[in-house]
């Protein structure tokens, strides 16, 4: 049994073991997983030994694991969203600067 918090237990835990989510589990995910698909990652082993040939009859053996990474992706949309709110207010600077100059360099001298 894996612990859910790392080597710590947390003591309110009435079950502090990580447990298999039996809607999410396998190689086919069904539709009643609570996770999309893409807030899952697909792992594959196919150990050497069986690929180069050295055990005969394991040449179709996989084992996989699929992995929650949905913090992952709300922190890379929270990346994204702060990227482009940096984009706007640079490029509002920018227009503010620009516009300035071009009144008082361009504008101001033909009037």
């Amino acid at each position: 049994m894996i612990p859910k918090y790392g080597n710590t237990y947390d003591v309110n835990d009435p079950d502090p073991f990580w447990k298999q989510d039996n809607n999410c589990a396998g190689y086919a995910v069904s539709d009643d997983c609570q996770w999309r698909f893409e807030e899952m990652m697909l792992v594959t082993f196919t150990p050497d030994v069986c690929t180069d040939g050295t055990i005969v009859g394991c040449e179709h053996l996989v084992a996989y694991a699929r992995f929650n990474i949905s913090s992952a992706i709300v922190e890379q949309a929270y990346l994204q969203f702060s990227t482009t709110i940096f984009t706007c207010i640079v490029l509002t600077i920018a227009f503010m600067v620009f516009s300035h100059d071009t009144e008082y360099i361009v504008i101001r001298p033909i009037k």
